[in-house]
């Protein structure tokens, strides 16, 4: 979703000018990534890799343009507070653009696993008793323009396996099947279940006949 905020004056600097910053979710975030976020962006002058909380960031008020998100409010009890914070941050006439998921529409596979849709359910459930939500897309429009943001826009982003030389490799990462270790460790889920998953992902990782579309 990408929004612009309501302003009567726009800014005279145009996006190019302004600082940019790179902002890891949370301070308990895993240091790799930050690590890696730090080597990627080595170079780039006008970048800052900065860790911390995205809802009290510290840094000035109206002093950029733009502010992106990428799958994070889907995480949060009170996604507002980070919008609040959104807010505070840009300077009038500034645009923030939200990538986030909704599992209505997440994506397509084909053939199916049937054995993985039960761990998805569960996986979701507990996102959700946590105060997250993977139903957050459908919610972003609404939400920015409580915020006072004007000419919304939402439109979906597709990436399908048959685009790269990979096939459905690339998608790999997103089909880790670790991620449903901590449904073992509560209790959610059975060794068996989990082993079943791990198996046909990885036979439909390995076939080269296999789709995967993902929407966001």
């Amino acid at each position: 979703a990408a929004c612009t905020r309501a302003l009567a004056h726009p800014p005279a600097l145009a996006l190019a000018l302004a600082p940019t910053l790179a902002l890891a979710p949370h301070p308990r975030a895993r240091p790799p990534q930050v690590r890696a976020a730090r080597v990627l962006l080595a170079g780039h002058e006008r970048v800052t890799v900065r860790h911390g909380l995205a809802q009290r960031t510290g840094l000035p008020s109206a002093s950029f343009d733009f502010v992106t998100m990428r799958f994070l409010l889907q995480h949060l009890r009170r996604p507002s507070r980070v919008l609040r914070e959104v807010m505070r941050l840009l300077r009038p006439g500034g645009g923030v653009a939200v990538v986030e998921t909704d599992d209505m529409i997440g994506g397509v596979m084909d053939p199916l696993i049937p054995c993985l849709q039960p761990l998805n359910v569960k996986y979701s459930a507990r996102q959700a008793a946590q105060g997250g939500s993977r139903f957050v897309g459908r919610h972003l429009l609404r939400m920015l323009q409580a915020f006072g943001f004007t000419e919304r826009h939402v439109e979906a982003a597709l990436a399908a396996s048959d685009e790269f030389d990979e096939g459905v490799a690339v998608f790999a990462p997103h089909f880790d099947v670790t991620r449903f270790q901590v449904l073992i460790d509560e209790g959610q889920i059975s060794v068996a279940e989990y082993k079943e998953a791990e198996w046909a992902i990885k036979t439909f990782l390995e076939d080269p006949a296999s789709i995967a579309m993902m929407v966001n």
